[in-house]
């Protein structure tokens, strides 16, 4: 029995670690791609025609993978891998059997982490996902580090302004002004974001109260 529970540990792990939502353009229930992937130890979430709409089966199935197998991704297929990228960041692949630069362009704008053209063989299935896990992870790290990176600057402008306002009501020296801030900040248990953005509105709505 303890043996038969490691087991379904183990599968249900891998079910959460390589599950993959297949759309195929050519759906059909004996799919080679699908058995293929199968075989490999990847498990399929859902098998879809391609004329599925793919942001809500990602957001009904949560895979770690779409694969799409199409002739070239349409616009409404662009379409939604736009949207997915910017709401719901996934490995996406395409498995495309025209040749089109521009589509393989938009894709991977879209944010599609490999785009590969004609049939696959068997022995490189597990290489290429792998290769755009890789790729998508380390994208995903860029991402993330520009956003903290604007971040980081809105919050600076934010502080500055605030700074300056504090500076010019209280008659105080920045560093003054800089410990207001912060001393706000633990007090309400808010960031320094936050307390600076407070603070140049109600200064905006001082103003407007005085002149009128």
């Amino acid at each position: 029995m303890g043996n038969e529970m490691n087991k379904t540990d183990r599968e249900n792990h891998q079910h959460q670690s390589n599950s993959i939502l297949l759309v195929e353009e050519q759906f059909t229930h004996h799919s080679i791609l699908k058995q293929t992937l199968e075989n490999s130890g990847y498990v399929i979430c859902k098998h879809l025609h391609g004329e599925t709409t793919l942001y809500e089966e990602i957001s009904k199935y949560e895979p770690d993978l779409l694969l799409l197998n199409i002739v070239q991704p349409s616009q409404k297929t662009l379409h939604e891998l736009a949207k997915i990228h910017q709401l719901a960041p996934l490995n996406v692949i395409i498995f495309a059997e025209k040749d089109c630069p521009l589509s393989m362009q938009a894709s991977i704008k879209a944010g599609v982490s490999s785009y590969i053209v004609d049939k696959v063989p068997a022995d490189r299935l597990n290489s290429i996902i792998s290769v755009a896990q890789q790729r998508f992870v380390e994208h995903q790290a860029l991402r993330e580090a520009l956003e903290q990176a604007k971040t980081e600057l809105i919050t600076r402008k934010l502080l500055e302004q605030a700074k300056g306002l504090l500076m010019q009501q209280k008659n105080i020296s920045e560093q003054q002004a800089d410990e207001n801030l912060r001393q706000m900040a633990i007090d309400n248990g808010q960031s320094l974001a936050v307390i600076a953005h407070n603070v140049i509105e109600v200064s905006g709505l001082l103003q407007i109260k005085i002149k009128h």
